[in-house]
């Protein structure tokens, strides 16, 4: 009976202790799932200061962008904002580092394009609307990019603060890197006589577009690469190229991102929205026609780059860690050694300098006059299917961006272009300029300067049959004589052209007929063109028919003997339109004087035979000149020499003597 009574006892006890287990259990989940609840609620209520909070470390976490893999289903299926939000809700009211962020991006996002825009509108309680809110937030402002005033304007509202080029002259002879915007806020540059902010006042802007006296010359925009995440010349090596360039003068005010923006960290609401203002309107400061861009495309030489390592030079950047600017050794940075025309930001600045009105407007730092580095404007359609997918990003959702910001840039600058001007060109950038001409729909002015035109002669051809053009000019275009024939007898069709220059290219002396029976010229120079004898017969004969053209300029050209007949049939009123070359305006000086056409006739061919020199003054060749001696018509003065300075072409010199 007692073995019964015990067992009994035990089995009693087990019931309980599981009975008292359970309720443990069920007291356990519940307090698990209030806390949960709370946490939850904590979350919501601190949603827009974790926001902030990672934004902050995002700036300083290095992660790999890569596309997603086209030949997975599953992850194509299965959003990338959604595997974002799972990894995020993980480190939310976590005290996360960068190094620990980032390790978890990689983890869970290896194969994802990843985009601060999607980390964003991923945190809040409802993603599709802050992605649409994003999505406004980031459209462009409309501003007149040929207003001057609305420039100023832009950069007062966006708070962008431009940068003396005196400031960065004296960093490069101190030695010392570019500040930060708020760095640089504090400092003092002597500009002329006086002691001034380094970076020109919001005042000073508005003052210089209304026309008023100011220390701002010019404002040029640069574009430059990001050597490294934590600076973008850490070696200083772009700030010696931008304060020694002979392309910048005194006065000018630069705007150097780096400098005129505010930096990571920014530390109040007024610097995010400055920044915020600024990237979204970017294009205003690399389009608008009154400013000019200046590209510095090389990246620091590798030398250069292992002897700052060797000597263990130091960068003032930001710390997150103790929340300062700070010196760190250039070698720690993260360095980035992507070519300038790989870089997508900085091909969207160049394309956006392009389309001003005249393409020379954006130079490269270290090219000369005769180089051909130019940019011509590219069609959107063009700048997608040929350098679109070669572009890297620091995040690949910006290549849609700049898509778009690139045609609605390009769109607006050709729908209102009357005037362009093409210059230092190469066959292939041309040929991309000429391409896009057909989106220009009120083009008026075409002049092609310093550029090969000769490969791309049959788009020419079709631009003028298709563009009712009143005004074209081409100057140092290396035509060939037979481009010159088929472009002259194209002139002869265009009943709009009014304005004709054909500069310095010896191959329109073949074509001066042709040129002369347009019956819409009003003004044709051939400054600089090489005519021969025959040529200025036929050019004589063209124009004593030709009845429209009102004026021609031939200053720099050589037309030997034939200055003589042309200066009679002016005389004597058998050419109607007025005839500029110093040559001939001369002859006619002296003939009004009492010298006979004969005499004339006879001292030029005696003297072009005789004293054809060339003069070298200082290293220099001269052009043609003529000396000539004589009194007044009172007889007064002694040998009085006049030299007239006739030309700085390359032509023979000639001296003239004439006695009374």
């Amino acid at each position: 009976m007692e073995g019964k009574y015990q067992k009994q006892l035990e089995e009693l006890k087990a019931a309980h202790e599981k009975e008292l287990q359970a309720l443990k259990e069920a007291h356990k989940n519940a307090l698990q799932a209030c806390q949960a609840r709370a946490a939850d609620e904590e979350a919501k209520r601190h949603n827009v200061d974790f926001k902030k909070q990672l934004a902050d470390l995002l700036m300083t976490a290095d992660i790999p962008l890569v596309d997603p893999p086209a030949d997975d289903p599953a992850k194509e299926r299965i959003s990338t904002d959604a595997r974002i939000c799972s990894v995020l809700r993980g480190l939310q009211g976590s005290n996360v580092t960068a190094e620990e962020l980032q390790a978890h991006l990689q983890g869970a996002l290896a194969d994802s394009a990843l985009s601060l825009q999607t980390l964003a509108h991923c945190l809040g309680p409802s993603p599709a609307c802050e992605a649409k809110e994003v999505e406004e937030a980031l459209v462009p402002d409309k501003y007149d990019l040929g207003d001057k005033m609305q420039l100023a304007q832009f950069l007062e509202k966006a708070n962008i603060r431009l940068v003396r080029v005196e400031f960065l002259q004296k960093l490069h002879r101190e030695g010392r890197r570019l500040p930060r915007r708020q760095e640089a806020e504090s400092a003092h540059v002597r500009v002329g006589d006086g002691v001034r902010t380094a970076l020109a006042t919001h005042e000073e802007v508005l003052g210089w577009a209304r026309g008023e006296k100011t220390e701002i010359g010019r404002i040029v925009s640069v574009s430059h690469v990001w050597e490294a995440r934590e600076h973008p010349d850490p070696y200083g090596f772009q700030l010696q190229k931008l304060a020694t360039s002979g392309k910048l003068r005194g006065q000018d005010c630069l705007f150097v991102d780096y400098v005129s923006l505010f930096q990571f960290k920014r530390l109040d609401e007024t610097q995010e929205e400055s920044f915020r203002r600024a990237m979204k309107n970017m294009h205003v400061l690399y389009a608008h026609e009154h400013t000019r861009t200046l590209r510095v495309e090389s990246l620091t030489p590798e030398g250069r780059i292992k002897d700052a390592w060797c000597h263990g030079e130091l960068v003032e950047v930001y710390d997150l860690r103790s929340g300062h600017v700070k010196p760190v050794l250039a070698a720690d940075l993260i360095q980035n050694r992507t070519a300038y025309h790989q870089r997508g930001w900085c091909v969207a600045e160049l394309q956006w300098s392009s389309t001003r009105s005249e393409s020379n407007r954006s130079q490269e730092v270290d090219s000369s006059e005769s180089d051909q580095a130019g940019v011509a404007p590219m069609d959107p359609d063009t700048f997608r299917a040929t350098v679109g997918d070669t572009l890297k990003f620091t995040h690949r959702s910006d290549a849609d961006a700049v898509m778009q910001l690139q045609r609605r840039v390009f769109e607006e600058k050709a729908a209102g272009c009357k005037a362009l001007k093409l210059s230092n060109l190469s066959a292939d950038a041309l040929a991309v300029g000429l391409t896009s001409l057909d989106r220009y729909p009120q083009l008026e002015s075409l002049a092609i300067l310093q550029s090969v035109l000769t490969p791309n002669l049959p788009q020419l051809l079709q631009v003028l049959k298709a563009k009712a053009l009143a005004t074209l000019q081409l100057d140092h275009v290396g035509l060939l004589e037979e481009g010159a024939r088929q472009l002259a007898e194209a002139f002869c069709l265009c009943s709009t052209l009014t304005t004709l220059t054909l500069s310095n290219d010896g191959a329109w002396g073949v074509a001066l007929e042709a040129l002369t029976q347009n019956t819409t010229l009003t003004r044709l120079s051939l400054q600089g063109t090489a005519i021969t004898e025959g040529g200025a017969s036929v050019l004589l004969k063209a124009l004593q028919s030709n009845s429209t053209l009102a004026r021609m300029d031939l200053s720099e050209a050589d037309v030997g003997v034939a200055a003589l007949a042309i200066a009679r049939a002016m005389q004597e009123k058998q050419v109607a339109c007025d005839v500029s070359h110093p040559h001939v305006e001369l002859l006619r000086l002296m003939q009004s004087w009492g010298e006979s056409w004969e005499q004339l006739e006879q001292r030029l061919h005696q003297l072009l035979r005789a004293h054809e020199l060339e003069l070298d003054f200082q290293g220099k060749r001269m052009g043609p000149c003529l000396g000539i001696r004589w009194w007044d018509r009172d007889g007064r003065g002694e040998g009085m020499w006049a030299r007239h300075l006739l030309s700085s072409g390359h032509s023979p010199s000639l001296m003239m003597s004439s006695e009374r």
